[in-house]
C-alpha cells in the first residue's frame, strides 16, 4: 500500500516538473537584443534596449514594421545598365545607398528603401526579387543610437525577415557591427530584398 502511494506521488511529482519546462519554453527562438528593460510590444512608441519578447522576434518585428512611419528614397534603375539610389532621411546622419550592378536584373524596375522614423528598426527593401549579382547596400544607425535601440559599442547584426519561415535569418557571409556614434553608416551586400532588421549578434 505504501509502494503504491509513492508510486502516485513519484507520478505527480513527475507531471508538475514537465508542466513547469513546458511552461519555460515560450522565449522567442533567434537573436535576442542587448539585456535591459525594455518596452513592451504593446506600447504606443518603442525607445530603449530591445528586450526578451514574449512573442517571437519574426512576429514582433513584423508587427511593429506594419505600424511605424515611414520615409521612401527611390529611383528607376536600368538593369542592364546599374546604378544607385541614394538619399538622406531627417533623424539620420549619413547617406542611404543601394548600388546596383550593370547585368544585376534584365529590365529596369524601381529600386526603394523604405527607412523608418519610428518605432522599430525595421528597413524595407523593394521589390521583393532576386538578383544574378550582388546589390550593395548601406544603412545608417544613428537613430537607433539616439533613442537607445542599439547601444554604441554593442554588437549587432544585420538580419532578413525570411517570410516563407517566419525567421530572422543570418546573410552569408554575416553582416556583424559595432555600433559607432561616430561612423554611423553600415553596409552589406545581398541578392535579394527583403525586410531587414538590426539586431543583437547571434553567437
Amino acid at each position: 500500500m505504501r509502494s503504491k502511494q509513492f508510486f502516485v506521488r513519484f507520478s505527480l511529482l513527475v507531471l508538475v516538473i514537465v508542466a513547469v519546462l513546458a511552461g519555460c519554453s515560450d522565449q522567442p527562438l533567434g537573436p535576442l537584443g542587448p539585456a535591459g528593460e525594455g518596452p513592451e510590444a504593446e506600447s504606443e512608441h518603442i525607445t530603449g534596449p530591445i528586450a526578451v519578447r514574449s512573442d517571437s522576434l519574426y512576429d514582433w518585428y513584423y508587427k511593429e514594421s506594419v505600424n511605424a512611419d515611414y520615409t521612401t528614397l527611390s529611383e528607376t534603375i536600368a538593369g542592364a545598365v546599374g546604378g544607385e539610389v541614394k538619399g538622406v532621411v531627417s533623424g539620420y546622419a549619413d547617406t542611404f545607398r543601394v548600388a546596383v550592378p550593370a547585368g544585376a536584373f534584365a529590365s529596369s524596375k524601381e529600386i526603394r528603401i523604405d527607412v523608418p522614423t519610428s518605432r522599430v528598426p525595421v528597413f524595407h527593401l523593394l521589390p521583393g526579387t532576386a538578383f544574378s549579382d550582388t546589390v550593395t547596400v548601406t544603412l545608417d544607425i544613428k537613430l537607433w543610437l539616439d533613442e537607445g535601440t542599439l547601444v554604441h559599442g554593442g554588437e549587432y547584426e544585420i538580419f532578413y525577415m525570411n517570410e516563407a519561415t517566419s525567421t530572422l535569418d543570418v546573410l552569408d557571409p554575416r553582416a556583424i557591427f559595432t555600433a559607432d556614434s561616430t561612423d554611423t553608416a553600415v553596409s552589406f551586400k545581398t541578392l535579394h530584398f527583403s525586410r531587414w532588421v538590426l539586431e543583437g549578434k547571434t553567437i
